[in-house]
Formats: structure tokens, sequence, C-alpha cells
């Protein structure tokens, strides 16, 4: 699997040489190996990268199709199945969940259907919805942010998105102002919550512009849209209670180290009537 995705450059006989690289992938701490193997007697440095258009987030991240980074740094990959909702982050005696919908992934290729060629193609799974919950007083008060990459899951709010679409839903107008939201909207959307014991992001990633898609068909727009998600800051009153795919991470155990997918079902972690909310 490394060998393809390996790329050399072998020079002989040469006084100088250049070689620049642009080097992808999900967002964590571990970056990407360079070997350099000569008698040459100077290796000069490229100057450091531009920053990213998406900001980075913090300190767990699921990305693209979907690679994760855990709470313990650790970089793994979790697919589950298509239109299954898995609990990422819970803690139950601190009445906070991260739960979201899995769907198809694509990613850039070529796939055929009813006589049209299309530049993208199906491969893997992504995340299609998100819904971050707290509550607080015995689940008295409860406030619970929705995102989706279908812009027409959820009714237009003060918070309509130019991709994807979300919604703040809460036990009482109380409630509501217990978790604070905010939205930024260039060049992508990107979804900020604050709560006491949880902070992070949701970014609403769109169609790259060469895949040549209609904007306008809210259909297609939802079908190829994902999100991404960033943990910034988790307080919980113990560290081994946590549960989902990213929680089991904070001990450094990797989620399929200690569970199958199934036992990471939102059914069997979370309450039912946070499930049905989702899109």
């Amino acid at each position: 699997e490394q060998e393809d995705k390996a790329v050399a450059f072998i020079y002989m006989d040469v006084s100088s040489f250049c070689v620049t690289l642009s080097i992808g992938g999900p967002a964590n701490s571990n970056g990407r190996n360079l070997i350099f193997g000569a008698s040459s007697q100077f290796v000069v440095n490229p100057p450091p990268p531009s920053p990213p258009l998406i900001p980075t987030p913090g300190i767990a991240v699921v990305k693209s199709d979907p690679h994760f980074q855990g709470l313990d740094g650790e970089v793994f990959d979790f697919d589950g199945e298509v239109g299954k909702v898995y609990a990422l982050l819970v803690h139950a005696e601190d009445e906070m969940a991260v739960i979201a919908r899995f769907g198809t992934a694509y990613t850039t290729g070529v796939s055929y259907q009813d006589s049209v060629l299309f530049p993208y193609k199906p491969k893997g799974t992504w995340i299609s919805s998100v819904g971050v919950s707290v509550s607080f007083g015995g689940a008295q008060e409860t406030v619970t942010l929705l995102v989706s990459s279908d812009r027409s899951a959820m009714p237009e709010s003060e918070h309509t998105l130019q991709a994807g679409s979300m919604d703040l839903v809460g036990s009482s107008q109380s409630a509501l102002e217990l978790m604070e939201v905010t939205v930024t909207e260039e060049p992508t959307p990107v979804i900020t919550f604050k709560t006491d014991v949880l902070e992070g992001k949701v970014f609403v990633v769109p169609p790259p512009s060469d895949w040549d898609v209609d904007r306008s068909d809210d259909a297609v727009l939802a079908r190829l849209t994902h999100l991404n998600i960033g943990i910034d800051r988790l307080s919980v009153s113990d560290v081994g209670k946590l549960d989902g795919v990213i929680g089991v991470s904070a001990l450094g155990f990797l989620e399929k180290m200690t569970h199958p997918e199934d036992a990471f079902a939102a059914a069997n972690l979370v309450d039912e009537a946070l499930i049905d909310q989702l899109p």
C-alpha cells in the first residue's frame, strides 16, 4: 500500500537539483515521511507552506472519507456503513454527545450513468450529517446543533448557508443560550460551537469546482457535499467514561481494537430522540 503512495527522484552526476512536492492528507500532527539519501553536502529546505484555506481543526479530527485523528493524536480510519448513524463522542454522565450519519463518498474519477460521463465516482463513505447535543440538569435542558450536507434538509433560519444547512434546537429559550454558535462563509461554511464541556467546528465541504456541478441543483449538491469535524476543547469529569469512535481514543485505544463497528452504532450509546432529529 505504501508503494502506491510513494514517489522517488534519482539524480546522478549533477551539480544541483530542485524538487517541489505538494503533500496533502488529513489534518494531524504526524506529517509525511521524506527520505533523503545521497553524498551531497547540502539539502536546501523549501519555504514553509501557505496557510490552508480551511482552518485546521483542533485536538480531534474527522475528515473526508473519513479519516480520524483521535484524542491521543493517533490517525485511523473508520468506514462505517452508508445510511447508518454512529456515535463519535459520548459521555453519558456529563450529558454530551456527538453523532454522525454516514453517506456515500465521492472522489475524482470517471463514472457513467444514463449516457452521461461524470468527473467523479463513488468510493467509500463520508459524513453527511452531524448532531452535537449537550444537556444540563439531568436532561431537563437540552440544546442540539444539527448540520447537514443537504441545503434543503432543514428549514431556513438566521443561519442559512451557501452550502449545507443547520439548525439549533433547544428544549427552551434558556437552553439555546447554553451553546454559542457562530458561522463564517468564506471560503466555505464553518460552524463553530462552544459550550462549557465541548468546543469545536463543523466544516461544510462542497464538491470541487472542476467537478462542474450545477450549484442550483440541491439534490446533486447534497449528494456531493460532505462534512468535516474538529474538536477544539473537551472538558469531562472522567476521561475513562468517554465512548464513541473518537471517545475511546482518549485512553489510546484505536477504535478497531476495542469494539466492532456495530458497537458504535448511535442507538447503543445515545437516546433515540437525538437520532430522530438527525437529517
